[in-house]
């Protein structure tokens, strides 16, 4: 029934049926045995072993629940006769330990489908009770046999032929040192090969490649065959460890010859996602040009930069050019000019703007400082920014006009705050 009501709230959902052996308990999750779904109610059995007390909780659709009941009980528990017991009401949880023996079970009454898989183990077995008879063929595979649990001993003369070996289980760890000799290779193994010592070579001598596992040395050796050839060239792998971090880097190299001669090295990417390719001669400190393309990864722009003369560092050598993502980069020497979203900025050539409010009909100026703008001698344009030239503003001057700056002139009728714009270049 539901207080103060005749029928249930249009909003009703379920009601719990909640259960403790504690009088006066608080309902919870805990606490909760079963629900009914019906308006109309229903019947809950609550399996107890002592007398509990029972309180019900209201739910509406939205999940919200309404004030538990009052408390009922203790009630319970009912007197069970076999009458009472229903079908499936005393589960494995109401047995005893050990209350069903072997004189309790009906002779057949247990078959492979009540049999738990896995439920039969070694222990439960008596020795010799299962044959050859009980074995399906093919049923026991490497899974049911335990490790080292076949031997030899086992195992009848020549029943192990090479059509029972998985591809690649005989490893050299397998093998006696000494057992395999050359007759035990095929002709065709070594074919045109030549192991010598712990190289493996093509050849001995002349045009040949060379794999050589020696510290210090590519792992790959490729040699020409030319005479003038002081050493090969090579293909070698490493990680350079530069202490905050570890770049992995794959070379190349041309082979070396008598005086100076260029080289190749390709490396793979650096730390932070960032890769290189840099082309440059075999000594780093020679002085010679060379080339250096940079994907940017994450936190950098693409770069190709192209040096005349090698310096310490990036775009810091004479007469280099850099291409990233942001533009062109030129340095010779200590200047530089660049070339980024289409704007032009050199270190010869300096603008900028500076406001004047002019003596009415008198010369006014305004000096600018600290430029520095390369070129031995300078020369300056200036501007008005007017709609008025000639009539109201009169005109405009440069006078001490240097590398570091300049003094701008306006005179106009009135006293108007006017903009001048500058340029200053060098040559």
């Amino acid at each position: 029934m539901f207080v103060d009501a005749v029928a249930a709230p249009l909003d009703f959902a379920r009601v719990e049926v909640h259960a403790a052996t504690v009088d006066g308990f608080v309902p919870g999750p805990e606490t909760l045995h079963t629900t009914m779904e019906s308006p109309r109610g229903g019947e809950a059995k609550i399996v107890t072993g002592e007398p509990v007390y029972v309180r019900l909780v209201a739910r509406n659709t939205s999940g919200t629940a309404g004030a538990p009941s009052e408390q009922c009980g203790p009630v319970g528990p009912a007197t069970v006769v076999a009458e009472a017991v229903l079908n499936g009401i005393v589960d494995e949880l109401a047995l005893a330990v050990n209350a069903v023996s072997e004189a309790n079970l009906q002779p057949g009454s247990v078959g492979s489908t009540a049999i738990a898989a896995g439920a039969v183990i070694t222990p439960h077995m008596v020795a010799g009770s299962i044959n050859g008879d009980r074995i399906v063929a093919r049923s026991i595979t490497g899974e049911q046999i335990r490790a080292l649990s076949v031997t030899a001993a086992e195992l009848a003369a020549n029943s192990v032929t090479a059509l029972q070996l998985a591809a690649g289980i005989v490893d050299a760890t397998h093998i006696k040192a000494g057992s395999i000799n050359a007759r035990a290779l095929s002709a065709d193994a070594l074919n045109g090969k030549v192991v010598t010592g712990a190289l493996i070579q093509t050849a001995e001598s002349g045009r040949r490649i060379v794999l050589n596992p020696a510290a210090g040395s590519p792992a790959l050796q490729i040699y020409s065959g030319s005479p003038a050839e002081t050493a090969p060239g090579g293909l070698s792998s490493d990680v350079i460890d530069l202490g905050t971090w570890r770049q992995p880097e794959v070379s190349v190299f041309s082979p070396s010859v008598s005086g100076p001669g260029a080289g190749l090295r390709l490396r793979s990417p650096e730390s932070g996602g960032q890769g290189r390719v840099v082309l440059e001669p075999s000594s780093q400190s020679d002085g010679y040009a060379h080339l250096t393309v940079r994907n940017g990864g994450a936190r950098a722009d693409s770069e190709v930069t192209i040096y005349g003369a090698r310096a310490g560092a990036l775009g810091g050598g004479y007469h280099s050019q850099v291409v990233t993502g942001a533009g062109i980069t030129w340095t010779s020497a200590n200047r530089q000019m660049m070339l980024a979203d289409g704007v032009l900025t050199a270190p010869n050539i300096a603008t900028g703007a500076v406001k004047i409010v002019p003596t009415p009909g008198v010369p006014t100026s305004v000096t600018v400082t600290g430029l520095n703008v390369a070129g031995k001698s300078h020369r300056a344009f200036v501007t008005a920014n007017t709609t008025v030239p000639g009539t109201s503003v009169q005109g405009v001057g440069a006078t001490g006009v240097s590398g570091s700056g300049l003094t701008v002139w306006l005179t106009r009728t009135g006293s108007t705050e006017t903009t001048v714009w500058w340029t200053v270049i060098g040559s």
